[in-house]
């Protein structure tokens, strides 16, 4: 029987020339997190997939995000009338106003199952204006 001899092996990124090609592999560069645009584009599709009011919470977040950042109302107006799928057209108010939902929502739900129930229960009941 003959003996195993012992492999050498060189481990090289992809920027990395190697002066012995038959001998190396050469591997990609090891990335702790994916690529900004791939993980954005992961979101953008698992936004396709939630629920409306998953959505409009995310929505409300990335509104304050964005005013956060220093992009101006009217900016985000824009953006979000643009992409309604409804074709609303949103003011800089409005959007203030969803940025004040975002930021009420970091405590605690702004309408609560119970008292939304008790609301419709009552507008059923004594009618009234919508």
């Amino acid at each position: 029987m003959s003996q195993s001899q012992p492999i050498t092996v060189h481990i090289m990124s992809e920027d990395e020339e190697s002066s012995t090609a038959n001998n190396v592999i050469p591997m990609p560069k090891a990335t702790k997190q994916p690529k900004p645009r791939l993980l954005d584009t992961f979101r953008d599709h698992a936004d396709q997939i939630m629920t409306c009011g998953t959505r409009a919470g995310q929505t409300a977040v990335r509104v304050k995000k964005l005013l956060d950042a220093g992009v101006s109302p009217k900016t985000v107006a824009s953006h979000l009338s643009d992409n309604s799928s409804n074709g609303f057209k949103y003011s800089e108010d409005q959007v203030r106003g969803i940025e004040q939902v975002a930021i009420d929502s970091e405590k605690k739900v702004g309408v609560t199952k119970r008292a939304t129930t008790a609301l419709i229960n009552d507008q059923k009941k004594n009618g009234g204006n919508k």
